[in-house]
């Protein structure tokens, strides 16, 4: 599925595509920001640079983005040790008595006004990450995938890969695209939305 990040939550939709129907789950948090270590290591090796310039501490990444002309970003924004270390994200589930979380990349991981490759450069590690999380901890982890979404093509694409490839249940998109709903977004989730029902109706082949 494709979830819209603040929008409405098919749960059953969730818990299909991890095959988690029934009583498997108990308690399962739908909407879990979390920023995979995978990215917050792109970001100390300075790998992003050409958009960000990081601030190192010990216990934060201060990020000051340098977006295009007329694109608005969060201001202040730091990447601290609970958003990333599984061990602290584990332990916050528990404190809260999940079962389960569905993972979605923070939205200022988003990064839509990044040029198309290295969008889609970065949409790949977030999601080679989730899907190193998911690995390690099948039980707790439910990634979702990030896709860049300035350029449809390329969206699309790694969505095939996130979910055929990487095994992630579906993806998760901010609610606009650099501040605006201008007409290439609207391109973008129709041809994400046929995509993925393409992705469903093969797999329901192959397995068929």
């Amino acid at each position: 599925m494709v979830e819209e990040c603040g929008g409405r939550v098919d749960l059953c939709g969730y818990l299909r595509g991890w095959g988690l129907e029934g009583d498997a789950v108990k308690s399962i948090d739908v909407h879990f920001h979390i920023v995979p270590p995978r990215f917050v290591d792109l970001l100390r090796r300075q790998v992003l640079r050409e958009i960000v310039d990081v601030v190192q501490a010990a216990d934060e990444n201060r990020l000051l983005f340098r977006p295009p002309p007329g694109v608005i970003v969060e201001p202040d924004t730091s990447i601290r040790p609970h958003l990333h270390d599984a061990r602290l994200i584990l332990d916050a589930m528990d404190r809260r008595k999940l079962d389960a979380a569905a993972l979605s990349p923070a939205p200022e991981c988003s990064l839509y006004w990044a040029p198309p490759e290295l969008g889609e450069s970065i949409a790949r590690t977030i999601d080679n990450g989730m899907a190193e999380l998911a690995r390690a901890y099948p039980d707790r982890f439910l990634p979702l995938a990030a896709l860049p979404m300035q350029d449809p093509v390329r969206a699309t694409r790694e969505l095939e890969r996130a979910v055929t490839v990487l095994g992630l249940g579906g993806a998760a998109l901010c609610t606009h695209v650099n501040g605006a709903d201008h007409p290439e977004r609207s391109v973008a989730c129709q041809r994400i939305s046929e995509g993925y029902r393409e992705i469903l109706r093969s797999a329901s082949r192959s397995s068929g």
